[in-house]
């Protein structure tokens, strides 16, 4: 009888720290892919590239903004995420290219 009380307490330890390990891999990996969002219902790397887009310097000039700018601004971003994002940005609606595909601007609010 001890040695299936043993038993089962082992399990259920394995039990808890499976359990911990996914739980925790999950809310990172949400994190990560940026669930959080800023009441608009994007990304929060879209709302960060959307921000760094969305001022008069860019607005006010014909190019826009170019993407090494958002990188430079979003440093500790992936660029390849951060092109991914762009990409859904601009399928949306949200930004569109100007003189090329590495040149956005802001296309207004899409509340």
């Amino acid at each position: 009888d001890q040695s299936n009380y043993n038993q089962n307490n082992q399990n259920n330890n394995n039990n808890n720290n499976n359990n911990n390990y996914y739980g925790n891999n999950t809310n990172s990996m949400n994190m990560g892919m940026g669930m959080n969002n800023n009441n608009n219902g994007l990304p929060v790397i879209q709302n960060k590239i959307l921000q760094v887009i969305n001022v008069p310097e860019y607005e006010n000039s014909d190019a826009g903004c170019n993407v090494e700018i958002i990188f430079q601004k979003l440093s500790g971003e992936d660029v390849n995420a951060i092109r991914d994002a762009i990409d859904q940005l601009s399928d949306a609606g949200y930004i569109y290219s100007t003189v090329d595909d590495e040149h956005y601007k802001y296309s207004g609010d899409q509340n």
